[in-house]
């Protein structure tokens, strides 16, 4: 985005002035003379400016990106200044004394006086030569690092044994001098390995790094070769630690697939193989998680370098079957959690490809396919049975088990705070109660409106609210949005539906005066003493929220017998819930207060949405939002 740079007449003077006290520290001139007597000019217009932003970024990208094909291409230069002379074709020794990265960009951009226009036209030219001669390089550089290896370092007994070539292997090392592989004497080139990929917490930085060039700031790079990186990677798939684990997904074609869909699955594997670097891994978008729309013959994957399944460069198939390894990330300590990752991109992957699949921590399957459905979960720990139902699903299960995922994403997208996802907080509350889901979605909401920066959050939690509604629903009920009629959810929904229509709650729409009617009720439960029976506490508390609202009302509009026989029909269903749904446990239905009043809450949220959406399309004025909780 060099051309949007803008400079204006005091930015570049700024930078002017602080080029001549550079240049004066090693040059006893100063600017002006010396670009007089060297024949060198500063760039005074915003144009050259930008034209001197460009040489920079050639500059930067050559120095770090390109060093080796700009050597190839100015026959041995190794000095990237040096190089670039040579592309663009003028003589670098009046520029020496100004500062490769703040100053001499400036300075060639304002000597060269060519536009920025033409000078980005010169310097796509040299990127398009760096490119073409990259392409060049790698295609040198294909061969097989393992059939390299193996004819350095393999010797059979019954064929001539060349004598050990100890001096090219310490030319290798000498000019390789902080690039070495730390781990062997492969004479390869090495790459660097990330702390995370490293596949023992007992193997050190000392122990493991190369030492830096003297002087040089900073901590040691792991260099590996590829082939100790082949190496630490079986380790890590066939050797189990106490970090981080991943699972297998095996994919089993069904008998009447044709062969050339095989072929072409086979070919596009392959591709993704050969397109990937050796450490990347695949990974569902976001966008294609949570997007009902999305066609089933396209499947978005974001290539990256935490998480995600790895398309093997090597064949890892037993008979019939297709071996994937999944990596739930290195922050993914938890067995539930990682569980709930991997069956992810396999349900995904399997709907995608059409193909049965089975879950497990072993490399090989355990079982084959005739002995289970069209999706199978090895290991399936107790938290997580009620997100996945069985581990053994048929057709229809799979489908809804892929609904169920696609609505925990939409849930976890809404609610979390950042990139800190409660997925796994969701997933395994459906295994407590039906509610228990509604309460983690309501408190990681409250934290997010806490964490945030919205001008009414009070007003923006609620419309979250009423958005998820129906999603959580889904979660709730299995995959599907319908409910039972006496479920807990159904009724919830009734006491909602009889609030937002007869304006049961308190003075405002806050969440305290939203929920008041209910905390009512369960403060009289909790109060209750032992000569009263339920139906006078019922009946008490009918009174008691009616007194209530009739003490909120305008003078002009008090409440009469109509609204009292709501309020009474509300506490019934309210009591309805207790007696039928929990058994008449008062000290279980107590214990769940909290669990009920987020579930209300979200239902009631969706029934003042909707009582919104009706009366606007009525022409009607919004009565559910006072000027209280706007502001």
């Amino acid at each position: 985005q060099v051309f949007r740079r803008k400079f204006s007449t005091r930015d570049i003077e700024a930078t002017r002035e602080k080029c001549d006290e550079r240049l004066q520290r090693k040059s006893p001139q100063n600017l002006v003379a010396y670009c007089d007597e060297h024949g060198v000019r500063y760039p005074d217009t915003e144009d050259e400016m930008r034209a001197g932003e460009l040489l920079r970024a050639l500059y930067n990208l050559v120095n770090t990106h390109f060093a080796q094909e700009a050597t190839s291409l100015t026959d041995g230069e190794t000095d990237p200044w040096a190089a670039i002379y040579r592309l663009l074709d003028i003589t670098g020794d009046a520029f020496a004394p100004f500062d490769k990265l703040y100053d001499r960009p400036f300075v060639v951009a304002g000597t060269l006086g060519q536009s920025y226009e033409d000078l980005e036209a010169r310097v796509s030219g040299i990127l398009t030569r760096f490119l073409d001669a990259r392409g060049l390089t790698s295609a040198a550089e294909t061969i097989d690092f393992l059939t390299t290896y193996l004819n350095e370092v393999l010797a059979v007994d019954f064929a001539p044994r060349p004598a050990a070539d100890f001096a090219s292997y310490f030319r290798a090392y000498t000019e390789q001098n902080h690039r070495q592989c730390c781990y062997s004497a492969f004479r390869g080139k090495a790459t660097d390995w990330m702390k995370s990929e490293v596949p023992s917490e007992k193997m050190l930085v000392q122990q493991f790094s190369n030492r830096l060039v003297g002087g040089a700031k900073g901590d040691p790079k792991r260099q590996i070769c590829p082939v100790c990186r082949e190496q630490f990677y079986l380790e890590r798939m066939f050797f189990r630690s106490a970090g981080s684990k991943g699972m297998y997904l095996h994919f089993f074609p069904e008998q009447s697939v044709p062969a050339a869909y095989l072929d072409t699955l086979r070919r596009t594997l392959q591709n993704l193989a050969q397109q990937a670097d050796p450490d990347t891994f695949f990974l569902p978008t976001e966008i294609s998680l949570v997007d009902e729309k999305a066609e089933a013959t396209t499947l978005q994957l974001w290539a990256q370098k935490a998480r995600g399944f790895s398309i093997p460069k090597r064949s890892e198939a037993v008979g019939n079957t297709i071996t994937l390894s999944v990596c739930p990330g290195v922050d993914v300590t938890n067995d539930g959690e990682r569980l709930l990752s991997c069956v992810e991109i396999g349900v995904r992957l399997s709907q995608f490809l059409g193909l049965k699949c089975l879950v497990s921590e072993a490399p090989i399957p355990s079982l084959g396919p005739q002995q289970f459905g069209e999706f199978y979960i090895d290991t399936l720990p107790s938290a997580l049975q009620g997100f996945f139902g069985d581990r053994n699903l048929q057709s229809g299960e799979t489908a809804r088990l892929l609904t169920r995922y696609t609505a925990l994403r939409i849930v976890d997208r809404e609610v979390r705070t950042g990139y800190d996802s409660v997925a796994w907080d969701l997933a395994r509350a459906l295994g407590a109660t039906p509610l228990q889901i509604f309460a983690v979605a309501g408190r990681a909401l409250e934290r997010k409106m806490r964490g945030g920066k919205a001008t009414a959050p009070e007003v923006l939690a609620n419309r979250i609210r009423a958005r998820l509604v129906n999603t959580l629903e889904i979660l709730v009920n299995g995959g599907t949005a319908m409910a039972d009629e006496d479920s807990v959810s159904a009724r919830l929904k009734t006491m909602a539906q009889l609030a937002a229509e007869q304006t049961i709650r308190g003075s405002s729409f806050k969440r305290n005066s939203l929920l008041d009617p209910v905390s009512l009720a369960f403060d009289r439960l909790r109060r209750k003493s032992t000569p009263l029976d339920l139906e006078s506490v019922q009946a008490a508390t009918s009174q008691a929220i009616f007194n209530r609202l009739e003490r909120l009302a305008d003078v002009n509009y008090k409440p009469g017998a109509p609204k009292h026989a709501k309020v009474s029909q509300f506490v019934t269903v309210f009591y309805e819930l207790l007696m039928r749904n929990y058994g008449g446990n008062l000290a279980r239905f107590l214990g769940d207060e909290k669990t009920v009043k987020e579930a209300y809450l979200f239902y009631l949220n969706a029934a003042l949405q909707k009582r919104r959406e009706e009366r606007a399309a009525k022409g009607e004025p919004d009565d559910t939002m006072t000027d209280e909780d706007q502001n």
